[in-house]
């Protein structure tokens, strides 16, 4: 009885850890996401025109947020950024209304994910080719991220930006079904910061062996769908996992988002990082690299 009531406790203050992260960022830094993008829109037009790149605010917070991601992964996406909390509060709310009304929830497949990932590496590309081209002033006709953020700043979107209204309207509803749509298949920054390196004491890895039998549980409680890496090999090289089958899934730490989500999960507590740990080590970790990017991005945008 106590145990049980120990995790329920924990679950709840972790609830409300997140919540509170989330919600800080959500209403302190909602122009982090747009302005480390605008600095790559900028560096891009600068190198089309053959100009030097001048380290003014929007590339300054670029750097930072990539360096950051280095170190720590990509916690931006899983806890500042302001449109992928929107979408992980869509999310949620069509979650409970399924559970109320007994319905299978939708998904795309983990192959399906597996290719549609790439769609946010063709947005990134296309649309920095706008600006290498000059014609960047299209993407503000079509982005969802400016309509976002008027409504986020209660104001209604501008009359020039009707078509980024219905994009953001579709977004909406995708990510009422899918969760993290718009992060894992077409956020162009998600892209960029897919790509970073990630520094060995924030990735994941495991013991595949220790696993229980055919447990998928990680797979199933992660945004991104992601194997993780098995750290364990024998003197050849190879995992030495011959009785388990191997999991579908993105093994690539650059489509992670530093939730945590699948350590306080695993029954046999086998995934391991220095800065993603289980219970309220974890916790205790997820408020450090929150003040440590609330700290960088307070000095690169105030």
């Amino acid at each position: 009885m106590n145990m049980n009531k120990n995790i329920k406790d924990f679950k709840n203050i972790s609830f409300l850890v997140k919540v509170i992260v989330r919600g800080l960022f959500f209403f302190i830094f909602p122009a982090a996401y747009s302005s480390a993008f605008s600095g790559a829109k900028y560096a891009v037009s600068r190198i089309s025109s053959g100009e030097p790149i001048e380290l003014n605010p929007f590339v300054m917070i670029l750097i930072g947020l990539l360096a950051f991601t280095i170190l720590f992964g990509r916690y931006f996406c899983g806890f500042a950024c302001a449109f992928g909390t929107y979408g992980d509060v869509l999310y949620e709310i069509s979650v409970r209304v399924r559970k109320k009304f007994k319905k299978k929830p939708f998904a795309f497949s983990i192959e399906s994910g597996l290719w549609l990932k790439y769609g946010k590496y063709i947005c990134a590309v296309a649309l920095l080719a706008l600006c290498y081209f000059g014609k960047e002033s299209i993407i503000g006709k079509i982005s969802p991220w400016t309509v976002f953020s008027r409504l986020e700043a209660l104001s209604l979107p501008d009359k020039g930006n009707i078509i980024g209204v219905f994009i953001f309207l579709a977004l909406s509803i995708l990510m009422l079904f899918e969760k993290r749509f718009f992060c894992r298949f077409l956020c162009p920054m998600g892209a960029i910061f897919a790509i970073m390196p990630v520094f060995p004491p924030s990735q994941l890895g495991r013991n595949r062996s220790r696993c229980f039998g055919k447990c998928k549980q990680c797979i199933n409680v992660c945004p991104a769908n992601i194997t993780i890496t098995d750290t364990t090999c024998d003197e050849n090289g190879e995992a030495d996992i011959p009785e388990i089958p191997i999991q579908l899934g993105d093994s690539s730490m650059g489509e992670c988002f530093a939730c945590g989500k699948c350590v306080e999960s695993c029954p046999a507590n086998n995934i391991k990082s220095v800065t993603i740990l289980k219970e309220y080590k974890g916790l205790m970790w997820i408020v450090i690299k929150g003040a440590v990017l609330a700290v960088l991005l307070y000095f690169l945008m105030f």
